[in-house]
């Protein structure tokens, strides 16, 4: 039922109700709402390109070349995809901060928070490493989905090189 249909809410508020269309009406008011507004729904910006756009990560320039180190991971693929969208301070995603300085503590011989009898990184076994399990397309076995999350999977090439990091003993 409508409030505004009851003879007494009518006395009360119909001059109020006028009041509030006709401040509505008023443009810089109006722009005033939508400049407090708009920036409370937007968003921080974290994964998006100078354009707004989705960072697809077969776009973001290689600044060194893709080896089989942790320098190389963590420029190529850990702070230009990973910590980019979902796994940075305060608060990373599955609690696994790989921001440069921060990801060879957070999966090397880490329990892994999907499996927690896998860790995240088992030196020496990339096969039984759960960072592998969640790039690698097709796993049936993970919990939730294949990471990088709403982004296209990560080229054969890097999953690779982090397989030969893991498997030459992860080394820092």
């Amino acid at each position: 039922m409508d409030i505004w249909n009851f003879p007494i809410a009518n006395y009360y508020y119909a001059p109020m109700k006028k009041r509030i269309r006709e401040w509505l009406r008023n443009p810089i008011i109006t722009g005033i709402i939508w400049a407090i507004a708009l920036p409370a729904c937007a968003g921080d910006g974290i994964g998006l390109n100078e354009f707004g756009e989705q960072i697809d990560p077969s776009d973001v320039a290689d600044s060194i070349p893709l080896a089989p180190t942790l320098e190389s991971i963590q420029t190529n693929i850990f702070s230009a995809v990973c910590a980019v969208t979902c796994h940075r301070s305060p608060t990373p995603q599955e609690n696994l901060n790989l921001e440069a300085g921060k990801a060879y503590e957070n999966l090397v011989n880490i329990p892994s928070e999907g499996i927690t009898s896998m860790m995240r990184v088992l030196p020496g076994e990339a096969d039984n490493s759960y960072i592998i399990w969640k790039l690698e397309e097709g796993r049936t076995e993970i919990k939730g989905q294949r990471m990088p999350l709403n982004l296209p999977a990560l080229s054969d090439e890097k999953i690779q090189a982090i397989c030969d990091w893991i498997n030459d003993g992860a080394l820092q």
